[in-house]
């Protein structure tokens, strides 16, 4: 009866470990800087990914920002994950539909990527390449 007892709780204990969040992943926020201020921030995950992960948008009004094959920038979206002493955040922007006629969804098209430290507050300069003033992005410590 004891041996059933422990091997239960070990086996529920063990699956309630397996699905625990990461405390370290709870701690930090990317944070993106606009006009001095965070107006967009998200949780990084602990390993990399491009899809069904953490992410945030912001559009962009200005019709004058373009891709460098002519594609009108409609917006810029950010993700994040761990990588060695810092985060990773990864960059896309996002343009309208193929021009095929067929309509469809605006395109998420990789962009640039930058490694950042906690602390550390890194300018986007890769943004001037769309023809737009660079945000900063940031990340911190979770409030």
């Amino acid at each position: 009866m004891l041996t059933a007892y422990v091997t239960v709780f070990l086996t529920v204990a063990g699956g309630l470990g397996a699905r625990a969040i990461p405390i370290q992943d709870q701690q930090v926020m990317v944070g993106i800087v606009i006009d001095g201020k965070e107006l967009l921030s998200f949780a990084p995950r602990r390993e990399p990914y491009t899809q069904g992960g953490p992410a945030v948008s912001f559009p962009v009004r200005d019709g004058q920002a373009r891709t460098k094959d002519g594609l009108i920038v409609r917006g810029l979206e950010f993700i994040g994950w761990k990588e060695g002493d810092g985060y990773r955040v990864f960059a896309f922007v996002i343009v309208p539909p193929k021009p095929d006629g067929n309509g469809g969804e605006e395109r998420r098209l990789d962009f640039a990527s930058m490694h950042v430290r906690v602390g550390e507050a890194v300018l986007f300069e890769k943004m001037k390449d769309v023809g737009l003033t660079p945000w900063t992005i940031r990340v911190r410590p979770k409030n």
